[in-house]
Protein backbone atom coordinates (compact mmCIF):
# COMPACT_ATOMS: atom_id res chain seq x y z
CA UNK A 1 0.00 0.00 0.00
CA UNK A 2 1.37 3.71 -0.68
CA UNK A 3 2.15 5.79 2.42
CA UNK A 4 -1.07 7.76 0.93
CA UNK A 5 -3.43 4.95 1.85
CA UNK A 6 -6.33 6.56 3.76
CA UNK A 7 -7.98 3.62 5.61
CA UNK A 8 -10.49 6.10 6.99
CA UNK A 9 -11.41 6.75 3.47
CA UNK A 10 -11.90 2.97 2.44
CA UNK A 11 -13.87 2.20 4.90
CA UNK A 12 -15.79 4.88 4.31
CA UNK A 13 -16.26 3.48 0.88
CA UNK A 14 -16.73 -0.47 2.00
CA UNK A 15 -19.63 0.50 4.52
CA UNK A 16 -22.15 0.10 2.16
CA UNK A 17 -20.93 -3.35 1.22
CA UNK A 18 -20.91 -4.65 4.75
CA UNK A 19 -24.37 -3.26 5.29
CA UNK A 20 -25.84 -4.96 2.22
CA UNK A 21 -24.08 -8.10 2.93
CA UNK A 22 -25.33 -8.06 6.27
CA UNK A 23 -28.90 -7.70 5.15
CA UNK A 24 -28.12 -10.60 2.61
CA UNK A 25 -27.21 -12.48 6.11
CA UNK A 26 -30.10 -11.78 8.67
CA UNK A 27 -32.59 -12.61 5.55
CA UNK A 28 -30.93 -15.63 4.91
CA UNK A 29 -30.53 -16.72 8.48
CA UNK A 30 -34.15 -16.01 9.56
CA UNK A 31 -34.94 -17.81 6.77
CA UNK A 32 -33.62 -20.77 7.13
CA UNK A 33 -34.39 -20.78 11.01
CA UNK A 34 -38.24 -20.70 10.29
CA UNK A 35 -38.03 -23.24 7.19
CA UNK A 36 -35.77 -25.88 8.52
CA UNK A 37 -34.77 -25.23 11.71
CA UNK A 38 -38.46 -24.65 13.74
CA UNK A 39 -41.72 -24.28 12.22
CA UNK A 40 -42.26 -24.61 8.52
CA UNK A 41 -45.30 -24.23 7.83
CA UNK A 42 -47.50 -22.61 10.38
CA UNK A 43 -50.91 -24.24 10.99
CA UNK A 44 -54.49 -23.00 11.97
CA UNK A 45 -55.14 -22.15 15.12
CA UNK A 46 -54.47 -24.64 17.66
CA UNK A 47 -54.51 -24.39 21.35
CA UNK A 48 -50.79 -25.20 22.60
CA UNK A 49 -49.89 -25.56 26.50
CA UNK A 50 -47.28 -23.72 27.56
CA UNK A 51 -43.82 -24.92 27.86
CA UNK A 52 -44.53 -26.66 25.24
CA UNK A 53 -42.05 -27.84 21.95
CA UNK A 54 -44.15 -25.93 19.68
CA UNK A 55 -44.46 -23.08 21.69
CA UNK A 56 -40.99 -22.69 22.21
CA UNK A 57 -40.39 -23.18 18.82
CA UNK A 58 -42.95 -20.17 18.18
CA UNK A 59 -41.46 -17.96 20.75
CA UNK A 60 -38.05 -18.30 19.40
CA UNK A 61 -39.08 -17.62 15.87
CA UNK A 62 -40.75 -14.62 17.30
CA UNK A 63 -37.06 -13.62 19.02
CA UNK A 64 -35.36 -13.85 16.04
CA UNK A 65 -37.85 -11.75 13.85
CA UNK A 66 -37.93 -9.22 16.06
CA UNK A 67 -34.29 -9.33 16.33
CA UNK A 68 -33.96 -8.97 12.56
CA UNK A 69 -36.69 -6.85 11.84
CA UNK A 70 -35.75 -4.30 14.87
CA UNK A 71 -31.84 -4.35 14.77
CA UNK A 72 -30.94 -4.96 11.21
CA UNK A 73 -30.75 -2.79 8.14
CA UNK A 74 -33.80 -4.04 7.41
CA UNK A 75 -35.66 -1.42 9.36
CA UNK A 76 -35.12 0.94 7.17
CA UNK A 77 -36.98 -0.74 4.61
CA UNK A 78 -40.40 -0.35 5.76
CA UNK A 79 -43.21 -0.07 2.80
CA UNK A 80 -40.82 -1.30 0.24
CA UNK A 81 -41.05 -3.88 -2.44
CA UNK A 82 -38.17 -5.84 -1.02
CA UNK A 83 -39.57 -6.15 2.68
CA UNK A 84 -42.83 -7.71 0.61
CA UNK A 85 -40.81 -10.02 -0.87
CA UNK A 86 -39.11 -10.62 1.92
CA UNK A 87 -42.29 -11.58 3.67
CA UNK A 88 -43.73 -13.50 1.23
CA UNK A 89 -40.47 -16.03 1.44
CA UNK A 90 -41.71 -15.94 4.68
CA UNK A 91 -45.53 -17.34 4.14
CA UNK A 92 -46.94 -14.24 4.57
CA UNK A 93 -49.78 -14.12 1.32
CA UNK A 94 -49.39 -10.16 0.17
CA UNK A 95 -51.24 -8.76 -3.02
CA UNK A 96 -49.53 -6.40 -5.18
CA UNK A 97 -48.99 -2.67 -4.02
CA UNK A 98 -49.44 -3.21 -0.54
CA UNK A 99 -47.61 -1.50 1.57
CA UNK A 100 -46.56 -3.19 5.27
CA UNK A 101 -44.46 -0.95 7.90
CA UNK A 102 -41.73 -3.22 9.29
CA UNK A 103 -42.25 -4.87 12.46
CA UNK A 104 -46.22 -4.93 12.02
CA UNK A 105 -46.08 -8.80 11.29
CA UNK A 106 -43.58 -9.97 13.87
CA UNK A 107 -44.31 -14.14 13.31
CA UNK A 108 -46.95 -16.78 12.02
CA UNK A 109 -46.16 -15.52 8.83
CA UNK A 110 -48.78 -18.39 6.76
CA UNK A 111 -51.80 -16.95 8.77
CA UNK A 112 -51.37 -13.21 7.51
CA UNK A 113 -52.92 -12.14 4.35
CA UNK A 114 -52.69 -8.78 3.00
CA UNK A 115 -54.63 -7.55 0.04
CA UNK A 116 -53.46 -5.60 -2.88
CA UNK A 117 -53.33 -1.57 -1.98
CA UNK A 118 -53.30 -2.27 1.62
CA UNK A 119 -51.19 -0.45 4.10
CA UNK A 120 -50.52 -1.79 7.14
CA UNK A 121 -48.90 0.36 9.65
CA UNK A 122 -49.78 -1.30 12.82
CA UNK A 123 -48.90 -4.25 14.86
CA UNK A 124 -51.02 -7.21 13.92
CA UNK A 125 -50.88 -9.19 16.86
CA UNK A 126 -51.60 -12.89 15.94
CA UNK A 127 -50.43 -13.85 19.79
CA UNK A 128 -54.33 -15.07 19.92
CA UNK A 129 -55.26 -16.21 16.94
CA UNK A 130 -52.50 -19.08 17.21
Amino acid sequence: FPETFDSFGVTAAMAPLFVVSYMIESFLFLLIFKWVLLVGKQKEAVSRVLWRFAYARRWMLRGCCRMCFHYTPWAWMGETHLLNFFLRTLGCTIGRNARIAIGSIEADFDLVEVGENSVVRGVLNTEYVS
